[in-house]
Parts: C-alpha cells; structure tokens; sequence
C-alpha cells in the first residue's frame, strides 16, 4: 500500500517492512527486525493530521496496533512508540473519519474505532444482526458519518454471502436487498466518494 501525507513524505507497507520517502530520504523499518519474526504488517492508514496507523498481525490470531504522530512524535523508530493489542483478533481494513478517528474491520465481524491518542471509544458488532456474513473485508466513512462496510461471505457454504452494509448510528442495513444477488461474495474493496456514491470492487467479479 502506498500513502501519501504530504508534499514530501510518502509511506509504502509490505508484509515485511514499512519504507518512508521523504524528499530524496528512504527510511526503512523492517518489522522482522524490530518486532518478532510472526508478525507482518496487513493495513495501515494516515488521517487527515499525519497521524499513520500501522497494523501487525500474529499468525492470523492477534493484531498490534501502533500509532506515529508525523508532526509531534520525538522518535525516530515508528516501532518505539505506544501500541495497543488486541488479542483473538485480526484487523482486516482500516479506515478514517473527518475527525481524524481510525476504524478498524476485523475478521469476527467487530469494527473498532481508535482516536488519533489510541483510545479505543467504540466497538460496533455484526454479529446477531441481519448481516448475512460476518468478517469485515473493507470500510470506508461518508460526509454524514455513516459507516459502509464490505463484508466477506463463506465460499464453504452457499447460503452465506457477502454483502455490502451502513451503520447510520443506530441500525445496520444490508445492500443489497432481499432477492438481489451481488457480482462476488466477498468485497475486497469500497470507498466513499464526495458526492455520496458508494464504489465496491469484488474479489470475483467487476467494480459495483
């Protein structure tokens, strides 16, 4: 994944090591090195005051979390400064709000909302809910705060899809509706236009 924070730096993540550029600067923080060798980096995101967030999983079990203020922070290593784990638990996607606030989908079908300080203030459920899968492959926020979230279907079992569902703050709606069929049964990817448009692309078919 790449990012771009500013006019001058760039981030690039892979499952191995995290690279910044800075200018004509590259900066390399190998994961294998700083942290233990289980762990690879799956997601990462950047809000809108240069705060990255940086996910690590552990054998698909356990996700550490680990923010790096940009602008303010007096460490050099981004893997000395303060994470926050999450055990049984691993983080799929990662998005931000307008606020600066990250929100995470896990693989239990929990979404997660982390402040810029790492305090986790919510933790949304899909589980006894109309959703018809339960593992969030994807997220993304609109201009009216409505969370959208792709969700992964079973390819063992027929009768549970992917599907495509907002949390508007109260209730959760799936899209589509009853009867309609979506291209693939896991959304690997959705984004949230400033015109209101939701986009999903499917693992196995077409952008929606």
């Amino acid at each position: 994944r790449l990012f771009l924070t500013d006019e001058k730096s760039r981030w690039i993540g892979s499952s191995s090591e995290l690279i910044r550029i800075k200018g004509d600067r590259i900066t390399r923080f190998p994961i294998h090195t700083n942290i233990e060798s289980s762990r690879s980096l799956t997601t990462m995101a950047v809000n809108l005051n240069n705060v990255l967030l940086i996910v690590l999983s552990e054998n698909n079990l356990n996700s550490k979390i680990y923010l790096y203020d940009q602008l303010n922070s007096k460490k050099e290593n981004i893997f000395d400064t303060t994470y926050i784990t999450l055990h049984n638990t691993l983080i799929k996607t990662v998005c931000t709000d307008y606020n600066g606030n990250f929100w995470l989908g896990a693989n239990d079908g929990s979404i997660i909302n982390i402040t810029p300080q790492g305090v986790v203030t919510r933790s949304l459920e899909t589980k006894n809910t109309t959703i018809p899968g339960n593992s969030i492959s994807s997220l993304c926020i609109d201009s009216n705060s409505n969370i959208w979230a792709g969700v992964s279907g079973n390819m063992m079992r027929s009768d549970i899809q992917g599907a495509i569902t907002r949390f508007d703050g109260q209730k959760w709606k799936s899209f589509p509706g009853q009867g309609d069929v979506l291209p693939g049964r896991e959304v690997s990817s959705i984004a949230c236009d400033a015109s209101g448009k939701v986009w999903a692309g499917f693992k196995q078919d077409p952008i929606m």
